[in-house]
């Protein structure tokens, strides 16, 4: 008998991969005839190749895609979303009740921000009208209550798309969600509150029980906010805003794992809960049904995200198994999961987390038992002596061995397992994590198991803060581990998408502010960092999306916080050999704070100016062409470091938002060094910028303007971008292409990439 058969059946595995496939299918048909010739010819195959497994598989695998085609199709958002013009806003008054709140975000200086999901009733506008309808809002103000009917005026448009490489898809993933449409309110004190929230609101509930839990973790620790920020994202799977400066250590080692609620919390709670009811004396089948509900109430309260369900699901069959006295068979377990992940929503197939915690599980179930056996026979001993004689000391050494070796054959699996969502979601690889990993599971286990005794203690006050002092201590090591396996030499590495070509060169569209990448194989430079914000969501994803790790050198053109304000972030991150900053004076707060930070470490900008060269060729030179010695002016803009970057096939001219007096300077000094391929322009606060004789001196193919962002006045700039374009000159504005991409070696082809707009010259 082979060992195939031997192995016990697991039909919901085979229906959920089903379902799975029937999904994937009905994602790529727009139509309902498109939809059938997809599914119809799938599940007539499988009936016919399957014909001894049951048969009601391939009306499931039909079922399934036919109920994503509906929710994509049919949603009533997504009609909301095509009654709105592609571009703009609509201004309307909205009556709707809150589906979910959002956690607080990063805190800011001006008002609080807010954001949640309303369910959408009526609206001023007919057209709009549309109940059921999502609505994704942004809003100043406290943010309202979950289950409130609230009226509110707001300005709806589409929930645009990435406008940089790298750059989060924020409208597909939404859109995955079953929302297309976003509203901005501009005070949430305007708004009409038309109804409180019902009696119970269970997400409002879940809300405050997270709430209550954060607040039982932090007594006695309240002075160590990172420690509490750490041990409450642990325990209730959420990211707050306390964590931000240690978040880049734990993506760096590839350990964000621990910050998901999934079977590590939910195994540890379940042993807690076993032990304690097995030591006051209850049976196996009483401890099993004691336990099944607190599992349901800790993941309801944290929320059932798709690891959370995953493991929840598997726990729940597994202790319903020990009440039934039937052994748990672990694919069934892993299918039932998934079945009513895509049961509830058919877009859970498309969620990285859905897929890394199915997968991965997998994975750990086909390679890890095995490899972890084949890692343990090394430390037996002699093959031909009997167990029976083997020493005390073999035996320990034995079962030390053969624990360690299936830690290490987990990591390992684990690692594998989840490279291609590190090429192709994370663009990063960890190597350090497979070392840090091992260390952090069982300080996280510890932390874990504080934490939960810390909430089942609360009754005896004098105990809590102690628990959580005990923790507090264990979570300040596993920081440690984490800072240190981060700064580790090649711990960590960037990796370009592999199915992307790497570009020569790319201007990113920082709204008001500027970055423009300039990258020649191990010479990238980068002009310019936007601010401390955008580096975060903007720069840093699209640096690691074209796979760099380091920079050759980093200019900051002049004292504006939307061009600099990311220079001590994208210093630390990328330590780029040169760091070049103009002589120029100026009162720019940002750039003060950057020489403060920098002194202690003893690393000081270069200071340059007109006739400076940074770099000479053969390797791409980089020349400073502005300011002069002694230049006098009020306005940081006036005072902009003018760069002219080029190669032996193409050159780059950047002037920032220098004006009128700049360029003149320019025109009279350096009129023979200002041709240029390309030229980058921004915007001055007040002067003209782009004179003819300017134009005509830089002689470019294409002048990608930016400075303006999407929701800003762009007239001025679009009325000079006509005149030119009318003169056969290309001019591309930012707020219509997007980030602007170059590929200039033999191709000499740039593209936009918000609308796919292609120059070749």
């Amino acid at each position: 008998m082979s060992s195939r058969s031997l192995r016990p059946p697991a039909p919901l595995f085979t229906a959920a991969c089903c379902a799975a496939v029937g999904i994937l299918l009905a994602d790529q048909a727009t139509t309902l005839p498109e939809l059938a010739l997809l599914l119809v010819p799938a599940a007539l195959a499988y009936a016919w190749t399957a014909p001894g497994r049951l048969p009601w598989l391939a009306l499931l695998l039909a079922a399934a895609g036919t109920a994503h085609h509906w929710t994509k199709e049919r949603s009533p958002s997504r009609e909301l979303s095509r009654r709105l013009p592609p571009e703009g806003s609509t201004p309307t008054v909205l009556v709707g009740t809150v589906l979910e709140v959002s956690e607080p975000g990063r805190k800011t200086s001006g008002p609080p921000r807010s954001r949640f999901l309303l369910r959408l009733e009526t609206a001023e506008h007919q057209g709009l009208s549309i109940p059921g309808a999502g609505v994704l809002v942004h809003a100043k103000g406290e943010p309202p209550r979950c289950g409130e009917r609230l009226r509110l005026r707001a300005a709806l448009q589409q929930i645009p798309p990435p406008r940089n490489p790298g750059q989060a898809d924020m409208a597909s993933l939404w859109a995955r969600r079953g929302f297309w449409v976003e509203a901005f309110v501009s005070n949430l004190q305007d708004a009409e509150p038309l109804s409180p929230p019902g009696v119970w609101q269970p997400k409002q509930w879940a809300s405050q029980c997270r709430v209550w839990i954060s607040q039982v973790l932090a007594r006695g620790i309240d002075d160590q906010p990172l420690r509490h920020a750490l041990i409450s994202s642990m325990v209730l799977g959420v990211r707050g805003a306390g964590l931000r400066e240690a978040e880049e250590w734990f993506r760096e080692t590839g350990t964000l794992h621990l910050f998901a609620v999934s079977g590590l919390n939910l195994t540890m709670l379940a042993w807690l809960l076993t032990t304690g009811f097995r030591l006051l004396g209850a049976g196996s089948r009483l401890t099993a049904l004691l336990t099944l509900p607190m599992l349901a109430f800790y993941a309801a309260a944290v929320g059932f995200s798709p690891s959370c369900l995953r493991a929840l699901v598997g726990t729940l069959l597994l202790l319903g198994c020990v009440w039934v006295e039937r052994s748990s068979v672990a694919y069934n377990n892993i299918g039932a999961a998934a079945l009513l992940l895509l049961f509830a929503d058919t877009n859970n197939l498309f969620q990285g987390g859905f897929q890394l915690s199915f997968c991965l599980v997998l994975a750990l179930l086909w390679l890890a038992t095995p490899l972890g056996r084949s890692l343990s026979t090394l430390s037996l001993p002699d093959p031909l002596l009997p167990r029976k004689l083997w020493s005390r000391c073999q035996r320990w050494r034995v079962r030390l061995c053969v624990s360690l070796c299936a830690v290490v054959a987990a990591s390992l699996v684990a690692f594998v397992g989840g490279l291609p969502w590190s090429f192709l979601l994370f663009h990063q690889v960890s190597p350090a994590g497979l070392v840090v990993n091992l260390l952090v599971i069982p300080l996280a286990f510890c932390i874990l198991g504080l934490g939960l005794l810390s909430v089942f203690s609360m009754s005896f006050s004098p105990v809590v803060p102690w628990v959580n002092g005990a923790n507090a201590l264990v979570a300040g090591l596993l920081l440690d581990v984490v800072r240190l396996g981060s700064s580790l030499p090649g711990g960590h590495w960037s990796v370009a998408n592999p199915f992307v070509k790497r570009p020569d060169f790319v201007v990113f569209d920082a709204g008001h502010g500027a970055a423009v990448l300039l990258d020649i194989p191990g010479k990238p430079w980068l002009l310019d960092c936007g601010t401390e914000s955008q580096f975060d969501f903007l720069l840093l994803p699209g640096l690691r999306f074209l796979g760099l790790n380091r920079l050759e050198g980093l200019v900051l053109s002049h004292g504006d916080a939307a061009h600099i304000g990311g220079a001590l972030q994208t210093q630390r991150t990328f330590n780029p050999q040169h760091l070049v900053d103009s002589f120029a004076k100026d009162r720019s707060r940002t750039r003060k704070q950057l020489a403060a930070s920098l002194d202690p470490s003893g690393k000081a900008p270069r200071h340059v100016g007109a006739g400076d060269t940074l770099q000479e060729a053969p390797h791409p030179k980089v020349e400073i062409l502005y300011p002069p010695p002694g230049v006098q002016a009020s306005l940081a803009d006036d005072k902009c470091l003018v760069v002219r970057f080029s190669t032996a096939r193409w050159s780059l001219l950047y002037t920032a938002d220098a004006g009128y007096p700049t360029e003149s300077w320019l025109l009279e000094h350096s009129a023979d060094r200002l041709q240029s391929d390309v030229w980058v322009r921004g915007h001055h606060t007040r002067e003209v910028t782009g004179t003819d004789a300017f134009v005509r001196a830089v002689n470019p193919s294409l002048i990608v303007v930016g400075g303006t962002g999407p929701r800003q006045d762009a007239a001025p700039a679009r009325t000079w971008a006509e005149q030119w374009r009318a003169r056969g000159i290309t001019v591309w504005l930012q707020q219509d292409t997007g980030a602007v991409v170059g590929w200039v070696g033999k191709e000499r082809r740039v593209r936009g990439f918000l609308n796919g707009q292609q120059l070749h010259w």
